[in-house]
């Protein structure tokens, strides 16, 4: 029983480790209305295509973005690094409180290569 509790209290103390919130930040991943809003070098893809802003920064290949990012060629707004998904579940860090569902994983195809990342419905 000492074991199971033990075993219980490890996993729960583990799971916001999980969780990719953590990894949002002005520098990348938060929400925004204006580019003051990102830290300096950072910029904001614009609300509705990116529900609420999303502090995002330039690239031209995925070594230019944080590690859970790939830098993919947006449809308005040029090369941006985006948060990398497999499932709309992957997104849902990013829907803010009382807005859920507002991010899907999002099919962007850009040559042959056909990648997923976090984008708004």
């Amino acid at each position: 029983m000492k074991a199971r509790g033990l075993l219980l209290l490890l996993l729960v103390g583990l799971a916001p480790a999980c969780g990719r919130d953590d990894q949002v930040s002005p520098d990348f991943g938060a929400a925004c209305s204006e580019p003051g809003d990102c830290s300096p070098g950072a910029r904001c893809l614009p609300n509705p295509e990116w529900p609420n802003g999303l502090c995002t920064q330039d690239c031209e290949v995925d070594t230019d973005c944080p590690s859970s990012a790939i830098c993919l060629q947006t449809d308005n707004d040029g090369m941006a690094c985006l948060y990398e998904c497999t499932s709309t579940a992957d997104c849902e860090f990013l829907d803010r409180e009382g807005e859920a569902g507002s991010w899907s994983c999002t099919e962007f195809t850009s040559g042959p290569m056909t990648r997923f990342a976090c984008a708004g419905r």
